[in-house]
């Protein structure tokens, strides 16, 4: 039986996914806290992590070309679980990808 998080239902809003992408990327550290995490997907789930690791809105990710790659660090949580999490704005984009500034 899958035991994941609940398939989306279809079809599925740009809001309801952006959440879910979000919701799983921040997942994924407590998942697998030691090594490295490959995450292969398609252009708006690259553009919901770049957003999310740099904190800015995802209408400012303008452009999420074929292969391109979004990488980011994560660090020890200070507090009381203890867990990893993407270290704020270090994360490494392929040129291609286009932010727009604010």
């Amino acid at each position: 039986a899958f035991e994941g998080p609940k398939l989306p239902e279809w079809p599925e809003t740009m809001a309801g996914a952006m959440a879910r992408y979000s919701e799983s990327f921040q997942r994924l550290p407590s998942r697998f806290p030691r090594g490295n995490i490959l995450v292969v997907s398609h252009g708006d789930a690259v553009a919901q992590f770049v957003s999310m690791t740099h904190k800015i809105s995802k209408e400012l990710v303008y452009q999420v070309p074929y292969c391109a790659v979004a990488s980011a660090n994560l660090r020890q949580k200070q507090g009381a679980t203890g867990l990893p999490e993407w270290i704020e704005g270090d994360t490494t984009l392929s040129e291609d990808i286009l932010i727009l500034q604010d």
